[in-house]
């Protein structure tokens, strides 16, 4: 048995004319679809937002398959990632899909990814062709969670929209930045991004605080009241705890987490 390894995209395995159509086959012995809207909506936010940031290649993860004699390929790990791919097409309404993902097993399944693939520019999954038997309730809902996802994380990102006004907040003026505050938000944080650290799947950004948080908070704090800080930068520690004695607050606590510390503190009954 000849074995091949090869980097391909998304593009490649799905939508590029490889000779005749493939077919990816789900063999029994997997699992149903299980993926859910928070994992969907991850995937899509996390390639989404890698794109964003100008980055060319967005690793999904492993597929192993085994070519059958009929080009067929039956897959034996990644599943879960390929249906998905599938149906965040279908949800996006890429129509040039010319290989195609089946079930061998399961007819549920097997019907209700066929009516993916034939349902046009229809809306809702519930409008497609007759699908003979109960639709996949896996499938059926991870399409419904990836036009939603799509939706809200691709649509609304390219769309001007008033957040304040969907949202009926009111805009206040911020004391150091240009960015405005929320009035109707008791705390408001003012900050200025310092340095931006990739971390594979995700950012982290380091800020400094440019207002004096503790005496704001040390107000809306009940007597006996506990004030916790977290994700501060050790070099930055002596500046809380002088900032948390001044507000008249008992010092409970100081932890340690690598170069990261947190304060803990109490307001006097």
């Amino acid at each position: 048995m000849k074995s091949i390894l090869k980097e391909c995209s998304i593009k490649e395995i799905y939508c590029d004319n490889h000779g005749a159509p493939i077919t990816y086959v789900i063999p029994i012995y997997q699992r149903n679809y299980a993926w859910e809207r928070d994992e969907i909506c991850a995937l899509i936010k996390d390639v989404y937002d890698s794109m964003d940031v100008g980055k060319t290649v967005y690793y999904i993860g492993t597929l192993v398959t085994y070519k059958r004699d009929d080009n067929k390929y039956e897959v034996i790990d990644g599943q879960q990632r390929l249906t998905t791919i599938y149906i965040i097409l279908r949800a996006l309404g890429v129509q040039n899909i010319y290989n195609s993902l089946t079930y061998s097993a399961r007819k549920a399944s097997a019907s209700t990814i066929d009516a993916l693939s034939r349902r046009g520019e229809k809306e809702d999954l519930g409008e497609m062709p007759d699908l003979g038997e109960m639709p996949d309730l896996g499938i059926m809902n991870g399409f419904k969670s990836a036009k939603a996802g799509v939706n809200e994380i691709v649509g609304l990102a390219q769309t001007d929209v008033d957040k304040f006004k969907e949202m009926n907040l009111t805009e206040e003026a911020s004391v150091q930045i240009q960015a405005p505050c929320i009035a109707q938000c008791p705390v408001n944080i003012e900050c200025r991004v310092k340095e931006v650290l990739e971390l594979g799947s995700h950012h982290m950004f380091l800020a400094e605080v440019l207002q004096a948080l503790t005496p704001v908070i040390v107000s809306q704090l009940k007597p006996g009241g506990i004030y916790i800080t977290s994700g501060i930068i050790d070099d930055r520690e002596q500046v809380v705890r002088d900032a948390v004695e001044a507000a008249g607050l008992k010092l409970l606590e100081v932890t340690y987490q690598g170069e990261w510390v947190s304060v803990t503190a109490q307001k006097p009954l």
